[in-house]
């Protein structure tokens, strides 16, 4: 009865991360905390797009730095296709398009968060390229909250004709139809749910070595 016990009790403790992982695919990201939590955020013009089963790459042209340093006027993207994951956010329009695009720094450059990084450009006009609707949050709004931080950046940076190498760390208050007015404070917010179901997987691995080694203890 001990055993039985233990072994469910174990069993619990390695499909409870498994489910965790199930219900956060997706980091839910708001629009106004895609533009905080980025360290880039460029304007460029796709230049190659090479996709297999297995990896992408990806470069692009940078024509201007809306926020962030960067001294290389191509950024060249590359994943490997994630086991659990697929591809998610990395996916880009074709060759020739001119895009704004958000970018965090990790172990390596890539979009920031699971969707909505991406927005194709027509003039000074965006729209998010194969937008979705995070929680509460839909494409509309982040259309709205990345054309409102776009038309600053023209009024700001009129006069800049070349790539610029300038930080901008201007965040925006969020109602219910999207942005209203800048705001001077950021408080950015990551959704991650992976470290404590982690956590949990490793203890139930424990658990299970520990009763492995109590059962070959135990007298016949």
């Amino acid at each position: 009865m001990k055993k039985s016990g233990l072994l469910m009790l174990v069993l619990f403790f390695l499909l409870l991360p498994l489910s965790k992982i199930t219900e956060a695919k997706l980091s839910i990201i708001p629009p106004k905390e895609m533009i905080e939590q980025s360290s880039l955020i460029v304007i460029g013009t796709v230049t190659k797009k090479e996709f297999s089963e297995e990896q992408r790459e990806v470069s692009i042209s940078v024509e201007k730095v809306l926020k962030g340093n960067i001294q290389e006027k191509v950024i060249d993207l590359k994943r490997e296709k994630p086991l659990m994951y697929g591809w998610l956010n990395f996916d880009f329009p074709e060759t020739g398009t001119k895009i704004l695009i958000f970018l965090q720094q990790s172990n390596q450059l890539t979009p920031t968060g699971d969707a909505n990084a991406i927005a194709v450009l027509d003039g000074n006009n965006l729209t998010l390229y194969k937008g979705s609707t995070m929680g509460q949050w839909t494409p509309k709004q982040y259309e709205e909250a990345y054309q409102a931080y776009l038309d600053l950046q023209s009024t700001q940076n009129k006069s800049d004709t070349n790539v610029p190498n300038f930080p901008v760390t201007t965040s925006y208050k969020m109602n219910n139809d999207g942005v209203t007015m800048p705001s001077a404070e950021a408080k950015p917010q990551v959704f991650s749910p992976f470290n404590t179901s982690i956590i949990l997987g490793g203890i139930g691995v424990v658990l299970f070595f520990i009763y492995l080694i109590l059962k070959r203890k135990r007298p016949n």
